[in-house]
């Protein structure tokens, strides 16, 4: 057990982001982005489940 855990983590690679082509705010940069409809509903549902989860009477435990 006295192996280094972390010899085998690999740093990821350098990602590189060409924002030259976005238009600059006052002091930033906005980006307008659409969330498609599936996402947002998938996205209500896992939220409403967390919610569920925290607030349940009885402490959630393990997949459900």
């Amino acid at each position: 057990m006295s192996e280094n855990i972390f010899n085998n983590i690999e740093i990821p690679p350098t990602w590189y982001l060409d924002t030259s082509s976005l238009v600059k705010g006052i002091d930033n940069y906005h980006v307008d982005v659409r969330l498609s409809k599936r996402f947002c509903s998938d996205l209500k549902v896992l939220i409403t489940e967390l919610i569920r989860r925290e607030t349940d009477q009885k402490k959630f435990q393990g997949d459900a």
